[in-house]
């Protein structure tokens, strides 16, 4: 895990996203349903982690076939660093790389630790300034 959090932060396609009200730089690529589809180069070594990741959530949730859609990762590169909250229409797995952090998830805080992963289900979350 240290390794690919190394490779990360120092991929080249970190972009910034600002909002009224947060910041954070981000990279993704896209899935569109086809678990197959390789990351783009510059996050190639992502990929097995990826795969990991959606046998794990498979196994766990068996009776709903899994389709991944799309791999977003966000850098907050220091405390001030935020997302504002907000929900999704479909299943997301969250993984936390780095620094502590505390995400809030339906208004309840869930502490997120260097490789710790959270699995949300349409609910409002949000990751505010440390």
């Amino acid at each position: 895990l240290d390794g690919v959090f190394a490779q990360l932060l120092a991929s080249p396609g970190w972009r910034e996203f600002e909002t009224k009200t947060s910041r954070r730089m981000c990279d993704q690529y896209t899935f569109d349903g086809d678990r197959s589809r390789p990351p783009p180069p510059h996050l190639r070594f992502a990929g097995p982690l990826m795969s990991k990741l959606m046998e794990r959530l498979q196994l766990e949730h068996g009776h709903d076939e899994v389709v991944p859609m799309q791999c977003f990762w966000c850098l907050y590169e220091d405390g001030e660093d935020s997302c504002p909250s907000h929900s999704h229409d479909c299943r997301q797995l969250t993984m936390s790389f780095g620094d502590r952090r505390t995400l809030v998830v339906e208004g309840r805080p869930v502490p997120m630790r260097h490789g710790d992963v959270v699995v949300l289900d349409g609910g409002r979350h949000s990751l505010p300034p440390a």
